[in-house]
């Protein structure tokens, strides 16, 4: 940036795009989990407004799944404000029969791992209080934890 042109402000989160190979189920499998609205859908696109209002756009793919060595986004991360909201969507999903794939602590992050229809990683996770990070050092790949041990 110049000298003398004023700051940018920063941009927020508008739109996250993902490709589908099981279409029909990735729209009721992300409208489930992130209570959004459907503002539109045809046979190959649908644009679902999470209650933030921020949106996720499905798009129908004919290609086969890419490696997963492949370069790219490796999965969404959604974010609860607090573990006791990460709780509650966990105790949610669980009664819809939505098991996580991994739970861990990094220091930072408390996070479970889930899979889209897909197959693709998805995070639900709460970060840790600033005050509480030196108390935990990051430990990147984290600590694994039973969520129904530490959740109830």
């Amino acid at each position: 940036m110049n000298e003398g042109t004023s700051a940018m402000t920063p941009p927020q989160l508008g739109a996250l795009e993902i490709s589908c190979l099981r279409f029909p189920a990735m729209v009721a499998w992300y409208r489930d989990l992130l209570g959004a609205e459907v503002e539109y859908r045809d046979a190959m696109h649908a644009w679902l407004r999470a209650p933030a209002g921020w949106h996720l756009v499905l798009t129908a793919s004919a290609f086969e799944p890419r490696p997963r060595e492949c370069a790219g986004v490796p999965g969404p991360a959604f974010e609860y404000a607090d573990a006791s909201a990460l709780a509650g969507a966990f105790h949610a999903f669980r009664q819809r029969g939505i098991y996580p794939e991994r739970a861990a602590k990094n220091g930072w992050v408390t996070s479970l791992l889930y899979r889209d229809p897909d197959g693709n990683p998805v995070a639900m996770r709460c970060m840790v209080p600033p005050e509480q990070r030196a108390a935990a050092p990051l430990n990147p790949l984290g600590d694994e934890f039973d969520p129904a041990a530490l959740f109830g």
